[in-house]
């Protein structure tokens, strides 16, 4: 696609700012909803009518449970794992894209954005656009996202939870079933969803060895990650089992040596008043 102009960029980091500013949830609604369009190559009508029928059926499993309304995100449910991006997508200018990612990310770091609305998107975008700077940047957000939603005193179980399951399932289409075929497609696993499983890995592996995910669940994905038949993602897996521990000891060693150095560096002295001899 053709160079756009340097505007373009401003104009949609601008439009994220003013409506992450604003009280009005539905023009921060509608700045996303466009994004996401275009990331996804779709048109803006055919989004938001496929968002209200999901809404609505969101909404009728939590009336079902009692809990949440149509707007909440903390219920939501990964239905499958699709790993692959439309051409319109893929025409779009890596600048543009860039832009739309890191207005979006501005977005649900202003808490105008569900986590879980990102989470699918952003996984397609890193596994398909070999993009290094954007691969980057979508993987740090994401780590770092569900460290604030863990930080002490502040654990949100609803949305770890899905989190988990997703990471799962994105690891779990690289495993045989009992057809022997990965991830029951019947053929051999693309490399989008093989990078994406090997991220998925990598992210678990990285939220336990930081103390924020130390469940089951987190177990349970590194462990169906053994299984599977992307080489480097079972390598990853068995070598969290082997010496996950002993990492983590060197980690929390290494930063109360930190500690005790910065300590040691402060002069206490330094705004004493000298008295004469």
């Amino acid at each position: 696609s053709a160079k756009p102009p340097p505007q373009l960029s401003e104009l949609i980091q601008f439009a994220a700012a003013v409506s992450s500013s604003s009280y009005d949830t539905k023009a921060s609604d509608m700045v996303s909803n466009l994004l996401v369009c275009l990331l996804l190559g779709k048109s803006y009508d055919a989004a938001t009518e496929e968002e209200s029928h999901q809404n609505a059926s969101d909404g009728d499993r939590g009336n079902k449970k009692g809990k949440h309304g149509n707007k909440s995100f903390d219920n939501f449910t990964f239905t499958s794992v699709v790993m692959s991006l439309p051409t319109s997508a893929l025409n779009l200018h890596r600048d543009v894209r860039k832009s739309c990612v890191s207005a979006l990310i501005l977005m649900r770091n202003k808490g105008k954005l569900p986590p879980l609305k990102l989470l699918e998107l952003f996984f397609r975008i890193m596994a398909v656009i070999a993009d290094k700077g954007l691969r980057e940047q979508v993987y740090k957000h994401i780590v770092n996202d569900v460290r604030n939603i863990n930080k002490k005193g502040k654990r949100h179980e609803a949305v770890n939870r899905n989190v988990q399951s997703f990471l799962h399932k994105v690891v779990g289409s690289t495993v045989r079933n009992k057809k022997n075929n990965p991830g029951g497609t019947g053929g051999e696993v693309d490399d989008a969803t093989q990078f994406a499983a090997k991220k998925a890995v990598d992210m678990t592996a990285e939220l336990y060895r930081r103390r924020v995910w130390t469940d089951v669940r987190t177990v349970a994905v590194l462990a169906s990650g053994v299984e599977s038949t992307v080489p480097n993602v079972a390598a990853v897996c068995m070598r969290f089992f082997l010496g996950v521990e002993e990492k983590m000891a060197n980690d929390e060693e290494r930063q109360e040596n930190d500690e005790w150095n910065s300590v040691q560096q402060i002069d206490f002295h330094v705004h004493s008043r000298k008295t004469k001899k």
